[in-house]
């Protein structure tokens, strides 16, 4: 019976973590955890042991923080130039999928840990960023807080998709009206630092009258305390904290992203929920020792196995050609010099065909091209081709471990599952294409079990999705200038002497090794189509197309760096019938000097269960820094065979948490029925494209604490600004993988009203709160928007009168879009006479029979209030600082009243003397013009 991947993820539920070579928790501690050093990093023993003792100390203090869960298994990556270190070869680890990274690459960003996640709360980010300099340097000399105790606030931002409890903007107003610090808890006590001069001084600050906060020049500073130990997630460098906030010591009211993106939950609630601690999974227990055991691993030569299906059901749908189409490309452009590479064929029985060769260049591409297979025939038996692979693997070195295969087939095999046991213990990686989206198949299992990449392909015509697969397999697990660059890959149906036609953009970062190839539907007496290549001045590119006419394909290598530009193609279908021809572009870095703009993309979940939507995913960057405002396009196919356009945002409204990160997102809802749904990405740029000088990723630097000293701790120095630098035009092809949708057989998505989860406040002007959310289409008929200044209320359905109907002045909540489009309206809010500032505001949509949902996740607005406030307890003053002065606080108000007394009393002053002096003239010329009289 067929394992559907849904299945597969259930039943090997500890294993899923290796879809992507990712930690897992197992009885309390996490194994498959992975710290890999980037190749430019100088070979330094001193660094390793450095990791070995933080390591060692973070896993300590995590499980002092949750009293369930250490770092058991940690492999260390390092660079294949190092030689004075004893590794193992390596297997799931990659620098691209490690927990941690250590780069000290030039344009690296801030010194500090940080974490790249621009997933949802509660789901696991990308990586932790740290220098060879944050681990070598002293937390006493340097800014950032000790490195033990930041790897693990920044692994609850990796692993659990936690959120900082303190924000940008530091102050809000309390329900009480009093001024509060954005903290949790609220316990910690804290302190106004006015550096509105050269030098802070510990003081409270001047309040603006039009927000009634401080000025941006006052920096709110905790107090070391031994009273509170929350929480990790906001001011850890407290030596007393050691603990998440809880749902008993959360801060609800501090509009901070853990309480914007979570729901207002706390750190431990969302803890709970992930599937480290869900159901009761890894209780609290004693352990004897925290300390991990490590693993030195290094990469060596890559060795890929193509394991092709030519059995007979191949042969339809031209899966045959495309398959032989896509691997000639993936030959001849996709993988790099110094590969290893075997072709097996397999049908009924597995054949080696060409043995290991190593390429070294355009010859022995060409070998390997040369041993595809050339006819298809005969029964399928998956379970052959693999062990003829892991055979031929292990031919150079005894073992297949770290080697791997990738299994390009159309079939189904229900013998499968008996590879499982000798492909685990082989640790090698397999990769899996198959040519049928909407089979069921077990097939996926094997990604799961070894952490390799898995992809489908639609049998339209049209479809470049082989091509853009095996470009993604080939640039996989890659490092540094060997990532193959897709530019361009486009399919049409071209009608009888017509032409496509297209542009490309090829920006200053790239333009090495760049390959234009043509590929089309081969029929009989067809002729072959017309190509031209024309550079940015319009020039044809004189130099000949390499034709293989087995393979309908045509190929242009250009191998010097091009000129930068748009460059145009024109190909002709010469025929008196339609032809359906492919264009695909491949290039490299131009050089080592600039790192160039890299698109990755990728969906949510592996499988979801309808009604759960999806959220795609495109993080564009030039090595670290973001790369903003680009036109960004989602391909959804569908295992029907049409294809889903969706614009994709980086704008914070819908799924998007942050804006301007260079993460652009899309929520996807347009299931049509079960099966393999495939993501395809598109980035350009234009006149409105910039780089970012900072990796944007919205996790800010730790605020400074005073000491038990009374000495500042951290530093002072205020976030740079954000510089965006223009960037010419360029394009950007990346393929994101496949994921697996189950719906139950009737079902259409009008079946039923769905929950808002992503509604979101884009700004508040003006008493003007700009409201977004994704429009759960089905058979909504209107929303109700209802905003609250008492949580509980809220959560009740009370409305408050205050705000009841809300004033909408943009959008209409009675007009609901299309499933999956974004929902944008304009609120204006009233002036009330209560002084809580704080608003939490929820929405639920309603059917034209008035049944209601679930009511929508809550946001919260801590709206500015110019009415006088108060100053919280909190702010008691303490003993002055070294060069610090003490004052009392001067409102923007008080001083104006103070102003104008002085200057009323100045005037006074003035007029007085001056009327004294003047009467004294007077009285002197009336005795002069007397005595003149006399």
């Amino acid at each position: 019976m067929a394992i559907s991947n849904l299945t597969c993820v259930l039943t090997f539920h500890l294993l899923v973590c290796l879809i992507n070579g990712y930690a897992v928790l197992k009885s309390n501690g996490y194994e498959e955890f992975v710290v890999a050093i980037h190749p430019d990093v100088l070979e330094n023993s001193t660094l390793i042991d450095k990791i070995k003792e933080t390591m060692t100390e973070a896993s300590d203090y995590l499980y002092k923080a949750t009293r369930r869960a250490f770092f058991r298994n940690i492999s260390i990556l390092v660079p294949p130039t190092w030689s004075n270190t004893r590794t193992q070869r390596r297997t799931f680890e990659t620098f691209e999928k490690a927990e941690i990274r250590i780069d000290d690459s030039p344009g690296s960003p801030d010194r500090c840990p940080y974490t790249m996640n621009y997933a949802l709360c509660g789901r696991r980010g990308k990586y932790i960023h740290l220098t060879s300099d944050s681990l070598m340097i002293s937390s006493a000399v340097s800014d950032c807080a000790p490195t033990e105790r930041s790897i693990v606030h920044e692994w609850g931002h990796l692993h659990w998709g936690l959120f900082d409890e303190y924000d940008i903007q530091p102050f809000y107003t309390s329900p009480s009206g009093s001024l509060e610090f954005v903290r949790c808890s609220e316990d910690i006590p804290w302190k106004m630092l006015d550096c509105s001069l050269k030098r802070c001084k510990l003081k409270p600050c001047q309040v603006n009258d039009q927000t009634g906060l401080p000025e941006d020049t006052c920096i709110p500073v905790a107090k070391e305390t031994s009273t509170t130990h929350v929480s990790i997630m906001s001011h850890y460098r407290i030596s007393g904290v050691n603990d998440f906030c809880n749902a008993s010591t959360h801060n609800t009211k501090a509009p901070n992203n853990q309480n914007r993106l979570c729901n207002l939950r706390s750190s431990w609630e969302v803890m709970l929920s992930t599937d480290d601690f869900a159901n009761d999974r890894n209780k609290p227990r004693a352990i004897s020792s925290t300390v991990p055991h490590f693993n030195l691993v290094q990469s060596f030569p890559r060795v890929i196995i193509l394991v092709i299906d030519n059995s007979g059901s191949m042969y339809k749908e031209s899966r045959f050609l495309k398959m032989k189409q896509a691997t000639e490309i993936f030959i001849m452009n996709g993988v790099h010099t110094g590969t290893f590479m075997a072709i097996s064929h397999f049908n009924s029985i597995a054949l080696d065909k060409t043995g290991l060769v190593q390429i070294t260049d355009k010859a022995r591409r060409i070998i390997l091209v040369d041993n595809l297979p050339k006819i298809s025939e005969g029964e399928t038996n998956i379970c052959r081709g693999i062990q003829k692979g892991l055979q031929i693997a292990s031919t150079d070195d005894g073992v297949a471990w770290g080697d791997e295969l990738v299994v390009l087939t159309d079939g189904e095999d229900s013998t499968l599952s008996s590879c499982y046991d000798q492909v685990v213990s082989s640790g090698s990686v397999i990769h899996t294409v198959v040519l049928d989206s909407r089979i069921e198949t077990n097939l996926e299992m094997l990604t799961i079990l070894t952490g390799g990449l898995s992809f489908s392909v639609s049998d339209s015509s049209d479809s470049t999705g082989f091509i853009d697969a095996m470009i993604a397999i080939a640039d996989a697990r890659e490092t540094k200038e060997d990532h193959v660059i897709m530019l361009e890959s486009v399919s049409a149906s071209i009608p009888a002497d017509e032409w496509l036609n297209g542009t490309v953009s090829i920006d200053s970062t790239v333009g090495r090794d760049t390959a234009f190839t043509i590929t089309w539907v081969c029929l009989y007496l067809n002729i072959i189509p017309e190509k031209y290549i024309f550079d940015p001045h319009g020039n044809p590119i004189k130099a000949n197309f390499t034709r293989n006419d087995d393979f309908c394909s045509s190929r242009l290598d250009i191998l010097g760096p091009l000129e930068a530009g748009e460059w145009r193609y024109a190909i002709h279908n010469p025929n008196i019938s339609k032809q359906v021809i492919s264009v695909a572009v491949l290039t490299h870095n131009r050089d080592n000097s600039k790192e160039p703009i890299k698109l990755v993309a990728e969906a949510s979940e592996d499988s979801v269960i309808w009604p759960k939507h999806v959220t795609l995913y495109a993080a564009l960057r030039q090595g670290y820094k973001a790369v903003v405002g680009a036109e960004v396009v989602a391909y959804v196919s569908t295992p029907n065979g049409t294809t889903v356009t969706l614009a994709m945002w980086d704008n914070a409204a819908g799924d998007d948490l942050f804006s301007g990160d260079g993460v652009y997102s899309r929520r996807f809802v347009r299931f049509d029925m079960s099966g393999r749904y495939n993501l395809k990405v598109t980035a350009k740029g234009n006149g409105m494209t910039r780089i970012s000088s900072s990796h944007n990723t919205r996790h800010q630097r730790t605020p400074p604490i005073l000491d038990e000293n009374d000495k500042i701790q951290g530093t002072m120095k205020p976030i740079p600004p954000l510089e965006l630098l223009a960037v010419e035009r360029f394009s950007r092809v990346h393929h994101g993988g496949v994921f697996h949708v189950t719906m139950p057989e009737n079902t259409s998505q009008d079946d039923s009203l769905k929950r808002i989860t992503d509604l979101s406040v884009l700004s508040l002007n003006n008493d003007i709160i700009n409201l977004t959310w994704t429009s759960p289409g089905g058979n909504v008929a209107y929303y109700q928007l209802n905003m609250n200044m008492d949580i509980d209320h809220l959560k009740a359905g009370i409305q408050d009168p205050n705000f009841a109907p809300p004033n909408v002045i943009k959008g209409d909540l009675n007009k609901p879009s299309p499933s999956g489009e974004l929902e944008q309206i304009d609120v204006e809010l009233p002036v009330t006479k209560n002084s809580s500032q704080i608003l939490f505001i929820a929405i639920k949509p309603y059917d034209g029979s008035n049944h209601e949902t679930e009511m929508s996740n809550i946001v919260q607005v801590a709206r500015p209030s110019p009415t006088s406030l108060s100053i919280s307890a909190t702010t008691t003053m303490v003993t002055q600082l070294p060069q610090l002065e003490v004052s009392n606080i001067i409102s923007g108000r008080v001083l104006a009243v103070i102003i104008v007394c002085s200057s009323l009393t100045l005037c006074v002053c003035l007029c007085c003397i001056f009327g004294a002096a003047l009467r004294r003239r007077w009285r002197r010329r009336d005795r002069s013009e007397e005595s003149r009289l006399i």
